[in-house]
């Protein structure tokens, strides 16, 4: 089984883990008063709701004019219309021997501009581990950030476009990877 596979398997699992146990904690604190766990509108927002899943997949620009296919598991939380977290993991792919992956806790705002359609920002760290082509190995922290458009098909699906570029360790130096990326993300 090739690295990446394992990577993003080991991606797909850990948010799985991480949904299934936020899923829980939600059922548990149903019992909660609704005057407390809800705004003005009655729109549910995280702890108690405002949760959401996401795939996002593109294409990177590594360092050097490389590119390879990216893959990005994330789940998230908002705190209000405007303000949430959001943990992910990203398979920045592979090309001519360059390989990376990391996961990153960001900040979210989000600009509602209809009941639809939205545009969004992110900015948080990164813990990546890369290889070269030359077999050189590194990891370290980093930051990322990112901005994108989102737009709500039903209650709970929405589409995405996004550009994260994030900030990684190869050989010893750090390089800017750009990712473009589609995605859904399913509000839970």
């Amino acid at each position: 089984m090739s690295k990446s596979i394992r990577a993003l398997s080991g991606i797909v699992l850990a948010t799985a883990s991480l949904a299934m146990g936020a899923n829980a904690l939600a059922q548990s604190s149903s019992s909660t008063t609704a005057g407390n766990d809800m705004n003005a509108n009655g729109t549910w927002y995280a702890p108690a709701g405002g949760r959401y899943l996401g795939l996002n997949a593109g294409r990177t620009d590594y360092p050097g004019s490389h590119k390879g296919d990216a893959y990005s598991l994330y789940m998230g939380g908002m705190w209000s219309p405007n303000w949430g977290m959001e943990f992910g993991a990203t398979n920045f792919g592979s090309d001519s021997g360059n390989d990376a992956y990391g996961f990153n806790l960001s900040a979210v705002a989000r600009l509602p501009l209809t009941p639809a359609f939205s545009v969004f920002g992110k900015l948080g760290g990164l813990y990546s581990r890369t290889e070269t082509a030359l077999g050189m190995k590194d990891h370290g922290w980093g930051e990322t950030y990112g901005v994108g458009v989102d737009f709500n098909f039903t209650q709970n699906l929405t589409a995405v476009l996004q550009y994260d570029r994030s900030r990684v360790k190869f050989a010893g130096d750090k390089e800017n990877i750009n990712v473009t990326s589609v995605g859904l993300k399913y509000r839970y």
